[in-house]
């Protein structure tokens, strides 16, 4: 554990649990500013919180730090894919680069965080896999398959696939990068307000809208990712 992170995450996080949703994650935007390993880590400590049991107890220490199992190392494979390198984390998993063995194909394999891995929290991650795996749009990155990765009950980690954005720059750094003109802007995101619409008629409500999550590829497609779930 690093103690200086730890002092660093304790305020942040006592003062977010202060906000609704809405409001939290534009105080987490402000006080994490560009410090991802901060935001992360108490993105880990609210989601063992929220998912204590005893939530009217305050966490404990070993739960805030995610010290209730020994950390997990990248796998070398998970199911059908055998996994490259880690490209994200939040507080409830961690994103991977993966190579699928049948049809070859390059996708993101998002696999829960073994610090978390609960019977309600394994639920909640598979309902999101459902959730997502009937939203069949060109502007959302789609849900390939999902599964359970371990041998015991103690150590199984749910997981699923997702299609990969080869090349992908968020919405906004593709758009400067290359230069658009407003209407060519107002486009792009009209492209991507398609894919949130098709959510919205199948119930799904994406939980943290932002230009990061939101990927444009070579071809000019803009794809949103990452929906939380909120039905």
């Amino acid at each position: 554990m690093n103690a200086e992170l730890w002092q660093q995450a304790r305020p942040v996080f006592e003062k977010a649990l202060d906000f609704d949703s809405e409001q939290r994650l534009a105080f987490l935007e402000e006080a994490c500013a560009e410090n991802l390993e901060l935001r992360e880590f108490v993105d880990s400590m609210i989601v063992a919180h929220e998912l204590s049991d005893d939530f009217l107890e305050p966490p404990t220490g070993a739960q805030l730090r995610g010290d209730t199992h020994a950390p997990i190392g990248m796998p070398d494979r998970v199911g059908a894919y055998t996994l490259v390198r880690k490209i994200g984390a939040g507080g409830m998993g961690t994103i991977y680069e993966a190579q699928q063995d049948a049809p070859q194909r390059k996708v993101a394999l998002k696999i829960m965080r073994e610090g978390v891995s609960t019977e309600r929290a394994r639920g909640r991650f598979l309902f999101e896999a459902e959730v997502l795996g009937r939203l069949q749009h060109e502007n959302i990155a789609r849900v390939l398959e999902s599964g359970i990765h371990g041998n015991t009950d103690q150590n199984q980690l749910p997981w699923f696939a997702l299609e990969y954005v080869e090349g992908g720059l968020s919405i906004l750094e593709y758009a400067n990068a290359h230069n658009l003109s407003i209407s060519g802007r107002i486009h792009l995101f009209l492209k991507a307000c398609a894919g949130v619409q098709h959510g919205h008629q199948k119930g799904v409500i994406h939980r943290d809208l932002k230009a990061s999550n939101i990927l444009v590829g070579p071809d000019g497609m803009p794809k949103v990712i990452d929906f939380g779930v909120a039905c």
